[in-house]
């Protein structure tokens, strides 16, 4: 899919050249059609001979910048744990050497064992899982006993009116057993797609949740930026820290601004002080987190995963005030959790005033909320 974008774009530059330079025109092949065009009309492949116990996610991204890849991870460890299932993840061989995938995917979980990843599929699994909407078609075409569509985001919204936003959308009515993460984004798909088989699963945490430091030794306020994506606000986000760095220069010169997400922060120069972290594993994010009093992120469409570990090692946690991100949140987090208006001077102000005092939390109902 995105390689033939790619290569799209390589030959309208490559014809451009040409013009420009006065080279004489040739024609190339047209791309072939995508997997899931190829897929889409065929009809779905159960199998009454499987392997027993066995549940495999089908990936498509195996990116250490993907928090959606972490979250499948942890879900994989659930179904281990509390349900007794053999998990394994297959990747796609035309995208990742094995090799590399384990590497990304130890680096993100370093519990999965490598035997759990494969490039292909020598058995029939149970329970086949798609994780992003191209999986979709090939989860229905590969033989298994059930199908099911671990969804995270409402992918539509991150393609252009075309071709590949249509099959986006269509991947909701294959028939799969669908599980969203978080309500909010069950109830849009039964409303926009009517889908019926659905269920909803709360956002993952550390479990049981942690402490962090004492509020006295927390120094920091957090942002999470990722400029790569545009549903997570980085411009917004980038505003509202240089109007507090702007603030706290008086009122709070002790505390440090943090932004971290993304490995191209790490080649952007900004005017206000702040330290620049990229992407962190589990641990490193754990220990930001424990001293953070404030950590701050714009879910444009789904709620970020990032707001739950806020809470969860008691910092406030400040998204935007839409409904998908406060739908999303359960009753143990309401308190520590502040919805603000998507505008820079809205979210400083929020920010500012979290900065003076902790969140009101009670460990025993973030115990509650975190069971999954």
């Amino acid at each position: 899919m995105i390689r033939h974008a790619l290569l799209r774009q390589l030959q309208r530059a490559g014809r451009l050249a040409r013009r420009m330079l006065g080279a004489p025109e040739y024609q190339s092949d047209f791309p072939a059609a995508s997997e899931y065009l190829r897929l889409a009309a065929l009809p779905g492949r159960y199998s009454r001979d499987f392997e027993p116990r066995t549940f495999v996610f089908e990936l498509l991204y195996v990116s250490a910048e993907a928090g959606g890849l972490a979250d499948i991870l942890d879900l994989g460890q659930v179904l281990v744990e509390k349900h007794g299932l053999r998990v394994f993840y297959r990747v796609p061989p035309e995208w990742y050497a094995l090799e590399e995938a384990v590497r990304r995917i130890r680096w993100s979980r370093p519990g999965v064992r490598p035997d759990q990843v494969h490039a292909a599929l020598d058995f029939t699994p149970e329970y086949l899982c798609a994780t992003a909407w191209p999986t979709a078609y090939r989860v229905l075409q590969h033989p298994s006993a059930r199908k099911l569509y671990f969804v995270q985001d409402y992918e539509p919204w991150f393609r252009p009116a075309g071709v590949e936003r249509w099959y986006a959308a269509r991947s909701y009515e294959l028939g799969l057993e669908i599980f969203t993460l978080g309500p909010w984004l069950q109830s849009f798909l039964k409303r926009e797609h009517r889908v019926t088989r659905i269920t909803a699963l709360p956002f993952p945490v550390v479990h049981p949740p942690a402490a962090g430091r004492p509020w006295e030794q927390r120094n920091a306020a957090t942002f999470y930026v990722q400029p790569e994506k545009p549903h997570r606000g980085a411009e917004l986000l980038v505003e509202c820290a240089r109007r507090v760095a702007r603030r706290i220069r008086a009122d709070n010169p002790g505390i440090e601004l943090v932004l971290f997400g993304s490995h191209e922060l790490q080649y952007m120069r900004f005017d206000f002080p702040c330290r620049v972290m990229g992407v962190l594993d589990k641990p490193a994010l754990s220990r930001l987190v424990a001293t953070t009093r404030v950590g701050v992120s714009a879910s444009f469409t789904n709620l970020s995963l990032l707001p739950p570990w806020f809470v969860a090692q008691g910092c406030w946690a400040v998204d935007l005030d839409l409904p998908n991100v406060t739908t999303n949140l359960p009753d143990g987090m309401r308190n520590a959790v502040r919805p603000v208006a998507p505008d820079p001077e809205a979210m400083a102000a929020t920010v500012l005033e979290c900065l003076d005092q902790p969140p009101p939390l009670r460990r025993d109902d973030l115990r509650t909320v975190y069971e999954r």
